[in-house]
Protein backbone atom coordinates (compact mmCIF):
# COMPACT_ATOMS: atom_id res chain seq x y z
CA UNK A 1 0.00 0.00 0.00
CA UNK A 2 3.03 1.31 8.16
CA UNK A 3 5.87 4.44 17.20
CA UNK A 4 6.30 7.51 17.87
CA UNK A 5 4.17 9.84 20.53
CA UNK A 6 1.00 10.53 18.54
CA UNK A 7 -0.08 14.11 17.62
CA UNK A 8 -2.54 15.17 19.74
CA UNK A 9 -5.84 15.40 18.14
CA UNK A 10 -7.28 18.20 19.39
CA UNK A 11 -4.27 19.72 18.08
CA UNK A 12 -5.16 18.06 14.53
CA UNK A 13 -8.86 19.61 15.03
CA UNK A 14 -7.80 23.20 15.36
CA UNK A 15 -4.86 22.71 12.66
CA UNK A 16 -4.69 25.89 10.48
CA UNK A 17 -6.81 25.52 7.43
CA UNK A 18 -8.39 22.53 8.51
CA UNK A 19 -11.98 23.29 7.92
CA UNK A 20 -15.30 21.44 7.72
CA UNK A 21 -17.01 21.02 4.86
CA UNK A 22 -20.45 22.82 6.66
CA UNK A 23 -18.09 25.43 8.08
CA UNK A 24 -16.61 26.55 4.78
CA UNK A 25 -20.50 26.23 3.21
CA UNK A 26 -21.63 29.18 6.07
CA UNK A 27 -18.28 31.20 5.50
CA UNK A 28 -19.22 31.65 1.58
CA UNK A 29 -23.15 32.06 2.37
CA UNK A 30 -21.84 35.08 5.05
CA UNK A 31 -19.62 36.05 2.00
CA UNK A 32 -21.90 36.13 -0.75
CA UNK A 33 -24.88 37.49 1.72
CA UNK A 34 -22.15 40.61 2.71
CA UNK A 35 -21.51 41.34 -1.08
CA UNK A 36 -25.17 41.82 -1.55
CA UNK A 37 -26.04 44.01 1.44
CA UNK A 38 -23.03 46.02 0.74
CA UNK A 39 -24.13 46.70 -2.99
CA UNK A 40 -27.91 47.19 -1.64
CA UNK A 41 -26.80 50.47 0.91
CA UNK A 42 -23.91 51.73 -1.95
CA UNK A 43 -27.30 51.78 -4.24
CA UNK A 44 -29.57 53.38 -1.25
CA UNK A 45 -26.97 56.01 -0.63
CA UNK A 46 -24.29 56.94 -3.38
CA UNK A 47 -25.04 58.28 -6.25
CA UNK A 48 -25.04 55.82 -9.48
CA UNK A 49 -21.86 56.34 -10.99
CA UNK A 50 -20.65 56.02 -7.38
CA UNK A 51 -22.57 52.97 -6.89
CA UNK A 52 -21.67 51.13 -9.86
CA UNK A 53 -17.74 51.95 -8.81
CA UNK A 54 -18.34 50.18 -5.74
CA UNK A 55 -20.02 47.19 -7.57
CA UNK A 56 -17.31 47.22 -10.07
CA UNK A 57 -14.76 47.42 -7.57
CA UNK A 58 -16.71 44.29 -5.99
CA UNK A 59 -16.48 41.86 -8.73
CA UNK A 60 -13.33 43.02 -9.48
CA UNK A 61 -12.25 41.82 -6.07
CA UNK A 62 -14.37 38.62 -6.29
CA UNK A 63 -12.72 37.78 -9.65
CA UNK A 64 -9.01 38.34 -7.74
CA UNK A 65 -9.96 36.05 -4.68
CA UNK A 66 -11.18 33.74 -7.40
CA UNK A 67 -8.27 33.70 -9.60
CA UNK A 68 -5.68 33.24 -6.14
CA UNK A 69 -8.15 30.31 -5.17
CA UNK A 70 -7.29 28.84 -8.35
CA UNK A 71 -4.04 29.61 -8.27
CA UNK A 72 -3.20 28.22 -4.68
CA UNK A 73 -5.46 25.09 -5.35
CA UNK A 74 -2.99 23.92 -8.42
CA UNK A 75 0.12 24.51 -6.34
CA UNK A 76 -1.43 22.43 -3.56
CA UNK A 77 -2.18 19.72 -6.28
CA UNK A 78 0.60 19.39 -7.78
CA UNK A 79 2.45 19.40 -3.97
CA UNK A 80 0.32 16.57 -3.40
CA UNK A 81 0.69 14.46 -6.30
CA UNK A 82 4.71 14.85 -5.71
CA UNK A 83 4.15 13.97 -2.44
CA UNK A 84 2.28 10.20 -3.70
CA UNK A 85 4.89 10.11 -5.90
CA UNK A 86 7.75 9.38 -2.82
CA UNK A 87 5.60 7.92 -1.02
CA UNK A 88 5.46 5.14 -3.44
CA UNK A 89 9.20 5.29 -4.37
CA UNK A 90 9.59 4.36 -0.51
CA UNK A 91 10.88 8.24 0.27
CA UNK A 92 8.45 8.86 3.51
CA UNK A 93 11.02 11.97 4.55
CA UNK A 94 10.78 13.38 1.27
CA UNK A 95 6.53 13.62 1.31
CA UNK A 96 6.63 14.30 5.04
CA UNK A 97 8.21 17.18 4.31
CA UNK A 98 6.33 18.08 1.18
CA UNK A 99 2.85 17.51 3.06
CA UNK A 100 3.46 19.19 6.25
CA UNK A 101 4.74 22.59 4.32
CA UNK A 102 1.45 22.20 2.07
CA UNK A 103 -0.68 21.66 5.38
CA UNK A 104 0.21 24.69 6.82
CA UNK A 105 -0.49 26.87 3.58
CA UNK A 106 -3.79 24.98 2.47
CA UNK A 107 -5.97 27.70 4.04
CA UNK A 108 -7.67 28.52 0.39
CA UNK A 109 -8.21 25.00 -0.48
CA UNK A 110 -9.59 23.14 2.81
CA UNK A 111 -10.86 19.88 0.42
CA UNK A 112 -7.64 19.79 -0.59
CA UNK A 113 -6.61 20.26 2.76
CA UNK A 114 -8.64 17.26 3.56
CA UNK A 115 -6.96 15.32 0.86
CA UNK A 116 -3.19 16.50 1.76
CA UNK A 117 -3.74 15.29 5.69
CA UNK A 118 -5.16 12.01 4.56
CA UNK A 119 -1.73 11.60 2.01
CA UNK A 120 -0.02 12.86 5.97
CA UNK A 121 -1.68 9.71 7.78
CA UNK A 122 -0.39 7.32 4.79
CA UNK A 123 2.74 8.43 5.75
CA UNK A 124 2.59 8.04 9.09
CA UNK A 125 1.46 4.72 8.49
CA UNK A 126 3.99 3.59 6.49
CA UNK A 127 6.52 4.56 9.08
CA UNK A 128 4.89 2.98 11.39
CA UNK A 129 3.55 5.31 13.60
CA UNK A 130 0.12 3.93 13.83
CA UNK A 131 -1.33 5.87 16.61
CA UNK A 132 -0.29 9.01 14.59
CA UNK A 133 -1.67 7.94 11.26
CA UNK A 134 -5.38 7.00 12.67
CA UNK A 135 -5.53 10.72 14.31
CA UNK A 136 -4.53 12.04 11.10
CA UNK A 137 -7.17 9.81 9.02
CA UNK A 138 -9.70 10.05 11.15
CA UNK A 139 -9.40 14.08 11.11
CA UNK A 140 -9.68 14.01 7.44
CA UNK A 141 -12.70 12.23 7.20
CA UNK A 142 -13.97 14.08 9.62
CA UNK A 143 -13.81 17.39 7.61
CA UNK A 144 -16.86 16.22 5.82
CA UNK A 145 -15.04 16.34 2.58
CA UNK A 146 -14.07 12.87 1.97
CA UNK A 147 -18.02 11.12 0.61
CA UNK A 148 -19.34 8.89 -1.42
CA UNK A 149 -20.28 12.11 -3.90
CA UNK A 150 -18.34 15.40 -4.08
CA UNK A 151 -14.89 16.36 -5.60
CA UNK A 152 -12.95 13.98 -2.90
CA UNK A 153 -15.56 11.07 -4.02
CA UNK A 154 -12.70 8.89 -5.12
CA UNK A 155 -10.64 8.95 -1.95
CA UNK A 156 -12.84 7.55 0.47
CA UNK A 157 -12.90 4.37 -0.62
CA UNK A 158 -9.01 4.66 0.26
CA UNK A 159 -9.44 5.92 3.54
CA UNK A 160 -11.54 2.95 4.60
CA UNK A 161 -8.43 0.77 2.62
CA UNK A 162 -6.59 2.44 4.54
CA UNK A 163 -8.11 2.52 8.17
CA UNK A 164 -8.87 -1.41 7.84
CA UNK A 165 -4.90 -1.76 7.61
CA UNK A 166 -4.41 0.45 9.94
CA UNK A 167 -6.20 -1.44 12.76
CA UNK A 168 -5.17 -4.78 11.53
CA UNK A 169 -1.72 -4.07 11.98
CA UNK A 170 -2.39 -2.53 15.45
CA UNK A 171 -4.50 -5.99 16.22
CA UNK A 172 -8.07 -4.70 16.56
CA UNK A 173 -9.35 -7.06 14.46
CA UNK A 174 -13.29 -6.18 14.56
CA UNK A 175 -12.19 -2.46 13.84
CA UNK A 176 -10.58 -3.87 11.11
CA UNK A 177 -13.66 -5.71 9.60
CA UNK A 178 -16.30 -2.53 10.65
CA UNK A 179 -13.94 -1.06 8.01
CA UNK A 180 -13.52 -3.21 5.85
CA UNK A 181 -17.44 -3.45 5.49
CA UNK A 182 -17.31 0.41 5.05
CA UNK A 183 -14.42 -0.12 1.99
CA UNK A 184 -17.59 -2.33 0.68
CA UNK A 185 -20.05 0.26 1.04
CA UNK A 186 -18.06 3.16 -0.18
CA UNK A 187 -17.14 1.28 -3.44
CA UNK A 188 -21.02 1.13 -4.65
CA UNK A 189 -20.79 4.64 -5.23
CA UNK A 190 -17.12 4.69 -6.60
CA UNK A 191 -16.56 4.86 -10.72
CA UNK A 192 -15.23 1.46 -12.41
CA UNK A 193 -11.93 2.52 -12.63
CA UNK A 194 -11.24 3.40 -8.74
CA UNK A 195 -13.43 -0.21 -8.13
CA UNK A 196 -10.73 -1.84 -9.92
CA UNK A 197 -7.81 -0.58 -8.28
CA UNK A 198 -9.44 -0.59 -4.70
CA UNK A 199 -9.94 -4.30 -5.45
CA UNK A 200 -6.57 -4.67 -6.01
CA UNK A 201 -5.12 -3.08 -3.47
CA UNK A 202 -8.09 -4.88 -1.24
CA UNK A 203 -5.99 -8.27 -1.68
CA UNK A 204 -3.11 -7.34 0.41
CA UNK A 205 -5.24 -5.68 3.26
CA UNK A 206 -7.90 -8.65 3.38
CA UNK A 207 -4.79 -11.09 3.50
CA UNK A 208 -3.48 -8.89 6.72
CA UNK A 209 -6.71 -9.10 8.60
CA UNK A 210 -6.85 -12.88 7.89
CA UNK A 211 -3.27 -13.17 8.95
CA UNK A 212 -3.58 -11.17 11.76
CA UNK A 213 -6.45 -13.77 13.25
CA UNK A 214 -3.92 -16.95 12.51
CA UNK A 215 -6.06 -17.67 9.39
CA UNK A 216 -3.09 -18.82 7.15
CA UNK A 217 -4.30 -21.07 5.13
CA UNK A 218 -7.24 -19.03 3.90
CA UNK A 219 -4.68 -16.27 3.51
CA UNK A 220 -2.81 -18.63 1.11
CA UNK A 221 -5.76 -19.59 -0.47
CA UNK A 222 -6.73 -16.12 -1.33
CA UNK A 223 -3.55 -15.05 -2.73
CA UNK A 224 -3.66 -18.41 -4.83
CA UNK A 225 -6.79 -17.18 -6.46
CA UNK A 226 -6.71 -13.44 -6.58
CA UNK A 227 -3.37 -12.87 -6.98
CA UNK A 228 -2.81 -13.02 -11.08
CA UNK A 229 -5.99 -11.26 -11.80
CA UNK A 230 -4.71 -8.38 -9.47
CA UNK A 231 -1.15 -8.14 -10.26
CA UNK A 232 -1.76 -5.93 -13.67
CA UNK A 233 -3.53 -3.10 -11.68
CA UNK A 234 -0.47 -2.88 -8.60
CA UNK A 235 3.09 -1.47 -8.91
CA UNK A 236 5.81 -3.64 -7.66
CA UNK A 237 5.89 -2.17 -4.88
CA UNK A 238 2.61 -3.49 -4.11
CA UNK A 239 3.58 -7.01 -5.21
CA UNK A 240 7.39 -7.39 -3.05
CA UNK A 241 4.33 -6.71 0.08
CA UNK A 242 2.33 -9.94 -1.22
CA UNK A 243 5.47 -11.92 -1.61
CA UNK A 244 6.38 -10.85 2.16
CA UNK A 245 2.86 -12.00 3.58
CA UNK A 246 2.83 -15.21 1.70
CA UNK A 247 6.16 -16.03 2.93
CA UNK A 248 4.63 -15.35 6.11
CA UNK A 249 1.85 -17.36 5.85
CA UNK A 250 3.71 -20.52 4.51
CA UNK A 251 6.14 -19.96 7.78
CA UNK A 252 3.32 -20.13 9.90
CA UNK A 253 0.76 -22.45 8.28
CA UNK A 254 0.75 -25.76 10.36
CA UNK A 255 0.22 -28.40 7.90
CA UNK A 256 -0.90 -29.33 4.13
CA UNK A 257 0.57 -27.98 0.44
CA UNK A 258 1.17 -24.34 1.82
CA UNK A 259 4.42 -25.51 3.91
CA UNK A 260 6.15 -26.09 0.82
CA UNK A 261 9.03 -24.17 0.49
CA UNK A 262 8.29 -22.26 3.84
CA UNK A 263 11.89 -20.95 4.62
CA UNK A 264 12.08 -18.99 0.95
CA UNK A 265 11.06 -16.01 -0.48
CA UNK A 266 11.54 -13.99 -3.65
CA UNK A 267 10.82 -10.61 -4.09
CA UNK A 268 9.30 -9.45 -7.13
CA UNK A 269 11.55 -6.79 -8.56
CA UNK A 270 15.12 -8.75 -6.82
CA UNK A 271 15.30 -6.35 -3.98
CA UNK A 272 13.26 -4.24 -1.39
CA UNK A 273 13.83 -0.57 -0.51
CA UNK A 274 15.05 -0.40 3.31
CA UNK A 275 12.98 -0.67 5.38
CA UNK A 276 10.13 -1.14 3.05
CA UNK A 277 8.41 -3.51 5.31
CA UNK A 278 9.11 -2.34 8.89
CA UNK A 279 5.74 -1.05 8.97
CA UNK A 280 4.21 -4.26 9.11
CA UNK A 281 6.03 -5.16 12.17
CA UNK A 282 5.53 -2.18 13.79
CA UNK A 283 2.82 -3.63 16.61
CA UNK A 284 2.76 -7.39 15.35
CA UNK A 285 5.73 -9.00 16.93
CA UNK A 286 5.25 -12.00 15.06
CA UNK A 287 5.48 -10.29 11.77
CA UNK A 288 8.44 -8.39 13.49
CA UNK A 289 10.30 -11.40 14.22
CA UNK A 290 9.72 -12.66 10.96
CA UNK A 291 11.09 -9.43 8.83
CA UNK A 292 14.35 -9.57 11.33
CA UNK A 293 15.17 -13.35 10.79
CA UNK A 294 14.46 -12.30 7.14
CA UNK A 295 16.55 -9.34 6.96
CA UNK A 296 13.64 -6.81 6.29
CA UNK A 297 13.67 -5.12 9.33
CA UNK A 298 16.95 -3.41 8.98
CA UNK A 299 18.58 -0.61 6.83
CA UNK A 300 21.21 -3.10 5.05
CA UNK A 301 20.65 -4.25 1.85
CA UNK A 302 23.27 -6.33 1.68
CA UNK A 303 22.20 -7.79 4.98
CA UNK A 304 18.21 -8.39 3.80
CA UNK A 305 19.69 -10.28 0.11
CA UNK A 306 21.96 -12.49 2.15
CA UNK A 307 19.14 -13.30 4.31
CA UNK A 308 16.18 -13.67 1.93
CA UNK A 309 16.70 -16.92 -0.11
CA UNK A 310 15.32 -16.74 -3.49
CA UNK A 311 12.31 -19.05 -4.53
CA UNK A 312 12.37 -21.10 -8.05
CA UNK A 313 10.08 -19.28 -10.13
CA UNK A 314 8.40 -23.26 -11.42
CA UNK A 315 7.76 -23.91 -7.39
CA UNK A 316 5.57 -21.16 -6.99
CA UNK A 317 1.57 -21.66 -6.38
CA UNK A 318 1.31 -18.60 -8.45
CA UNK A 319 3.00 -16.39 -10.90
CA UNK A 320 4.30 -12.84 -9.09
CA UNK A 321 3.81 -10.59 -12.21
Amino acid sequence: MVALVAAPQLALARAPGLRSRGEWSRRMLGVGLGLLTTQAIAAALLPTNASLWVVGAMMCGCGAAMLVHEHASRRLQAECTRASTAIQRGELEEARARLDSALSSARAAPHLHALLLFNRGVVDLRAGELAAARDRLRAALETGWITPRGRLAGAQPQVCLWMTLLEALAGDLGAARRWQAATQASLRAATEPTTRLILAQRLAVDVVVELRAGEYGAALQRLENQRAGASEHLTEADLRLLDVLEAFAREHSATGQYRDHADSLALTGGRAQPREFAFLGASWSEMESFLRRRGLAVTSRRHSEASAPLLPARARTFTTG
